[in-house]
């Protein structure tokens, strides 16, 4: 047994040492992104307003033999529209347009049965309110218009509701098609 090392042996224990660190912190990572969203955890929402949205996303798109709106996160993703996307004035449009729903729930939509919140979403489409300031646009149309698209960009409903179809790096028009669902894009470059 040799008691000195040569730089190969001790360029393979570094990359060694390296490589299970990259792995462990990686892991970390990823395990911590596996994790549900916690309503603490919004930016823009309260707890009490992230509940409130998740029961009116659900009431668009309820579980059914698919998970609902709620479950693909779409609540999150509504936050990080509002965080990130919306102008102040459409985030204090819709914030606005959440008091507005739970005062048509006399107090707290999320409390309804679902008949009842059935009935004050009704009421939101039938007498919808002020409109957008720019580009018009209801409290009831921007909602339901942003939970499709959560929804359906959601890992869930591109995968569970559509069928997945990646369209990087090669494109195939003439993929067979039996009557499943409609097809979902996902888009690699984000």
């Amino acid at each position: 047994m040799k008691d000195t090392m040569d730089r190969r042996e001790a360029l393979r224990r570094i990359t060694m040492l390296a490589g299970g660190t990259l792995c462990a912190t990686s892991a970390s990572a990823i395990l911590s992104g596996c994790t549900p969203r916690q309503t603490s955890d919004y930016a823009s929402l309260s707890g009490d307003e992230a509940r409130l949205l998740d029961a009116l996303v659900e009431t668009i798109i309820p579980t059914t033999d698919t998970p609902g709106a709620a479950e693909a996160g779409v609540s999150a993703f509504l936050d990080d529209a509002l965080t990130h996307v919306m102008s102040p004035e459409d985030a204090a449009f819709f914030k606005a347009g959440l008091t507005d729903a739970d005062g048509r729930a006399g107090g707290s939509f999320a409390a309804l049965s679902g008949d009842e919140q059935a009935a004050v979403m009704q009421d939101l489409l039938d007498n919808p309110g002020p409109e957008r300031s720019q580009g018009g646009g209801t409290f009831f149309n921007v909602l339901r218009d942003l939970t499709l698209a959560g929804y359906f960009s959601s890992e869930i409903g591109a995968t569970q509701v559509h069928r997945l179809q990646m369209t990087f790096p090669n494109y195939d028009g003439a993929l067979p098609y039996n009557g499943e669902g409609a097809w979902a894009v996902h888009h690699i470059a984000r």
